[in-house]
């Protein structure tokens, strides 16, 4: 009788007692299994400098999709492309691992500003300045950092930024500009007597990157005189 149920005890745990189960020892040894961690690819100057030629056919999308990196990773290579243009003509097959403090400072703020820009955020001029102050004493930039003008003038020359003002449909407009606007155009028609045929709506058109609402208030100005 006892070895009758021991018997049935067995089969229904489906292993002998006191025998242990392979397939439980197999899910437990790969569970307890260290995760492979994947290496981060470090490219070459020459490496870099062949996929950044690369833009020239294929847009950053593109590239991020077949190398697998970030775009992150493609905007920095692409605000050093000097740096890594003159490493790879000299036969270089060091990674750009250490760039100098103030281009390191560049990078940075681009990419801060970069940033601003996603998310729709107004950026100007003094407050480049103020976070180009954080992010030098962040990496022990050199302590008679001034972020002046003249400074910030040269940094839009070197990350080809030619306005701080970010316009787009997304941003709060400055409605008593607008208002302002509206009215002195108003008062232009009437003044100059134009019909419909006459005036002429820029949106979107290559104008509208040209002159905002202010200098569109100072250009009818003009026109009144």
């Amino acid at each position: 009788m006892t070895e009758t149920v021991k018997n049935r005890k067995n089969s229904d745990f489906g292993v002998p007692l006191g025998e242990s189960d392979p397939e439980c020892e197999s899910r437990s040894s790969n569970s307890t299994k260290t995760p492979v961690v994947k290496k981060r690819k470090r490219y070459t100057f020459e490496d870099k400098q062949k996929i950044l030629e690369e833009l020239k056919n294929l847009t950053s999308r593109e590239i991020c999709t077949k190398y697998g990196m970030s775009d992150r990773v493609l905007r920095k290579w692409k605000l050093n492309k000097n740096v890594i243009e003159d490493a790879a003509n000299k036969n270089s097959t060091k990674t750009l691992k250490k760039v100098s403090k103030t281009e390191k400072l560049d990078a940075e703020l681009f990419e801060w500003f970069d940033d601003c820009r996603r998310n729709s955020i107004m950026v100007s001029g003094p407050m480049l300045c103020r976070q180009a102050l954080v992010i030098n004493s962040r990496i022990g930039g050199s302590e008679n950092f001034k972020a002046s003008n003249g400074w910030l003038d040269k940094w839009k020359k070197r990350t080809h930024i030619k306005d701080l003002t970010i316009t787009g449909e997304t941003l709060s407009v400055d409605e008593e500009a607008v208002n302002l606007c509206i009215v002195k155009l108003a008062e232009l028609i009437a003044k100059k007597k134009l019909d419909r045929a006459q005036i002429l709506n820029t949106d979107e058109s290559g104008l509208t990157y040209r002159i905002n609402v202010n200098d569109l208030l100072d250009l009818l100005k003009k026109v009144e005189r």
